[in-house]
């Protein structure tokens, strides 16, 4: 434990200056040198007090299983998810299942009806419609993939804005993500960039080519942040910012808004969004699976 110098949000609000000082466990050795995304200064981690390892990737069938269970919960068809894309079809567009909100795939990349979408690691990204957390005040995103390898930093999500503007990539001014890696590594993590502070919940190692699935959940009416990695939860916190206080028009799969990180090489199963903070039970049940038909 140390005594670090933090910004406190009572009530979701961001205090005028940085008086306070807190104690709180710190998730990556201090002594390490700073990911190349990190401001030098300012940075702290939510506390994660879960045993990590408990996120490592388990042996599961994507096709089925793990990807096509439903919450069981008596909530879900009166609550589903607000968007869901399960990567049908072909053509480089992804069709959102539940409404309108369709996105597009960039670089090259496209459907070929195989129920799943590969991106090269190089230009490949897709590209969702901004505004997705405009006036929410909890959220869960649920992603079914496979990672292919490669260097740090790749995201599976990455929701947020840069100060190259719409479109482009270049230094992150807000933003939430999940990573496969991390530097340096070899946990994932799960990262809120907000007014210049980082705030993490670190999960387990990503193991390439295997199937995978992330659930995270931001509830701001219960001050929780918690991240679920292959159908356990691996680390939950206090989170020290507000949905409203990112700017997404840049919501990208496989794309970073940091414009040293590379895309992702990686293959998407399905995705989904949930306008709420889904209960532990639902998520252990949607990612452990209850086996449902996926159309």
């Amino acid at each position: 434990m140390m005594r670090v110098a933090v910004c406190a949000w009572p009530l979701g609000l961001l205090a005028a200056g940085c008086p306070a000082t807190a104690e709180l466990r710190l998730l990556r050795d201090p002594t390490q040198d700073a990911a190349p995304d990190a401001p030098p200064d300012d940075t702290f981690d939510l506390d994660a007090d879960l045993d990590a390892d408990a996120g490592s990737a388990r042996d599961m069938d994507a096709g089925d299983t793990a990807r096509d269970g439903g919450t069981g919960e008596s909530t879900d068809a009166a609550a589903g998810p607000m968007l869901r894309y399960d990567f049908g079809g072909r053509g480089t567009q992804v069709r959102d299942l539940v409404g309108r909100r369709h996105a597009r795939i960039m670089g090259g990349a496209a459907l070929d009806g195989s129920g799943r979408l590969q991106l090269d690691g190089e230009d490949d990204y897709v590209d969702l419609p901004n505004g997705l957390l405009d006036g929410l005040d909890a959220v869960t995103i649920v992603v079914w993939y496979t990672w292919q390898g490669g260097p740090c930093w790749q995201r599976v999500f990455d929701f947020g804005s840069n100060d190259r503007g719409e479109g482009a990539v270049g230094y992150a001014r807000s933003s939430l993500f999940y990573t496969v890696l991390s530097c340096p590594g070899p946990q994932s993590l799960v990262m809120a960039e907000v007014g210049g502070m980082q705030h993490e919940l670190m999960g387990g190692e990503t193991r390439p080519e295997q199937a995978a699935n992330v659930a995270v959940v931001i509830d701001g009416p219960q001050r929780r942040a918690r991240l679920y990695e292959n159908g356990r939860l691996v680390a939950e916190g206090e989170p020290a910012f507000r949905l409203a206080d990112i700017d997404d028009v840049n919501n990208w799969l496989g794309r970073s808004q940091w414009v040293q990180d590379v895309n992702a090489r990686i293959r998407y199963d399905e995705l989904r969004m949930y306008d709420r903070a889904l209960s532990d039970s639902e998520i252990v049940r949607l990612l452990r699976g209850e086996p449902r038909e996926r159309r």
